[in-house]
């Protein structure tokens, strides 16, 4: 049987496929080994860098473009923590003594009294 092979979109309507699930191209897989040096690099230099400026450095630097999402799991997998202020860090220490405050009983009525 010879002949003209029939048009895209009619063999999308026999295959009950959508026309635009043909245009689709899977997209290479970056080398992942070089992304992770790459990670490594920018941490050691600085570790204050978080999950939303490392794919810019990357991109910036090296040339790798990754996402945000992509950039957190290989940093979780190599073990990398961004190192940033954490809750209550100027919290007295309780064992620190602490200095009575000397005007608590001086009555101020004026400016520039004390």
């Amino acid at each position: 049987m010879g002949g003209v092979a029939p048009s895209r979109k009619r063999q999308c309507e026999l295959l009950e496929l959508s026309r635009i699930s043909t245009n689709y191209k899977k997209r290479p897989l970056k080398d992942e080994p070089d992304t992770e040096r790459a990670i490594e690099q920018l941490y050691e230099e600085d570790a204050t860098i978080g999950r939303r400026r490392l794919p810019i450095m990357l991109q910036r630097r090296y040339g790798i473009e990754i996402g945000v999402k992509k950039c957190q799991r290989l940093k979780k997998k190599l073990g990398l923590r961004t190192l940033y202020p954490h809750r209550d860090t100027s919290a007295p220490n309780p064992r620190d003594e602490k200095e009575s405050y000397l005007l608590k009983d001086m009555e101020i009525n004026e400016v520039d009294q004390v």
